[in-house]
């Protein structure tokens, strides 16, 4: 247990509904079985701790999204688009969080985020907001009539291209769509299966591919070149 200190982060799905050019994921080149709600239950109950983040590509679009959510076993912190209509008494507010992201400056969609932001908050939510890039003036004025507050999180961008191998510690614990622990971002969007590590393996590994990182890497991972 003392290999996983963070929260696991389990991306439901890769796949997305917004085709952002800034992904911080970057393009996915891989297909995955996802798993089932039933497997995600069963392998969600190993992880240590009583969290665990929801994430993915975009996770309410992952095919049992309300069920695995009701039924987790642990609380969640939940990273969405908030693009998809949700019910928010599908939910329980005291084991749910929600991270909304916004990736738009057109006023009509900024108005539906906002609309579900409050729709939650009025049942009871945490929902942090936060968006992607600098809003223009008609979307910041969307956001203020609902009194919706962003945090500009800002453009990720990816580490510089290291052309040996490098002692890579990942600051995060992934899990991909196929219910497997993977060591970075850019490795499990290929589903390069040397990434695939033991549940309680440690969180250093030496890296040959430190010229493919994407921004997500860029973030998360400590690369210390090998002479």
């Amino acid at each position: 247990m003392s290999a996983w200190p963070e929260i696991p982060r389990v991306h439901l799905t890769l796949r997305c509904n917004k085709h952002c050019s800034y992904c911080a994921v970057g393009p996915v080149t891989a297909t995955f079985r996802e798993l089932t709600a039933a497997e995600w239950l069963d392998r969600i109950q190993q992880f240590p701790g009583s969290w665990v983040i929801l994430s993915g590509g975009e996770p309410t679009l992952y095919r049992d999204f309300v069920r695995l959510v009701q039924q987790c076993p642990k609380s969640c912190m939940i990273y969405s688009n908030f693009t998809t209509p949700l019910d928010p008494q599908a939910f329980d507010p005291r084991r749910v969080r929600w991270r909304a992201t916004l990736h738009t400056n057109h006023p009509r969609e900024a108005e539906q985020f906002c609309l579900r932001v409050a729709a939650f908050r009025n049942g009871g939510f945490d929902v942090l907001t936060h968006s992607a890039h600098r809003l223009n003036r008609e979307v910041e004025a969307v956001c203020a009539t609902y009194g919706i507050s962003l945090q500009t999180v800002g453009l990720q961008l990816p580490p510089p291209q290291i052309h040996r191998p490098v002692r890579c510690t990942y600051g995060v614990v992934l899990i991909g769509p196929d219910g497997r622990r993977y060591h970075c971002s850019s490795r499990m969007s290929r589903r390069d299966e040397g990434a695939v590590l033991p549940t309680g393996a440690p969180r250093t590994i030496v890296c040959q591919q430190a010229h493919r990182c994407n921004a997500c890497d860029g973030e998360h991972a400590k690369r210390t070149p090998i002479e």
